[in-house]
């Protein structure tokens, strides 16, 4: 069994603390929350995996901030990168102020 590393009670995310192939059950728990589940495609060390199912549009969170937006729906288990989201920061047009 492989673990994910949890930061915050808002994410929906985890990192991956070694490399996980495809298969392999992984665990995490952050306060109360826990789950486990299976890699559903191979995750390198550090990547971010899906803790619950996120539909497309979604806010991604990790450590305890929105980083992106699911590009398309996102189950347990899968690699979250790339082909499945898009940033939400430095976009075209982004000036950086936050009020």
């Amino acid at each position: 069994m492989k673990h994910l590393i949890v930061k915050s009670d808002h994410d929906n995310v985890g990192n991956a603390l070694e490399a996980v192939p495809q298969g392999e059950v992984v665990a995490w728990e952050h306060g109360t929350r826990q789950g486990s589940f299976p890699a559903r495609e191979p995750i390198p060390f550090g990547f971010k995996v899906a803790l619950e199912p996120l539909s497309a549009g979604a806010d991604i969170v990790g450590y305890g901030e929105v980083i992106g937006v699911a590009t398309r729906d996102i189950l347990p288990g899968d690699l979250v990168h790339i082909h499945n989201m898009a940033g939400k920061r430095g976009l075209p047009g982004d000036t950086g102020d936050r009020a």
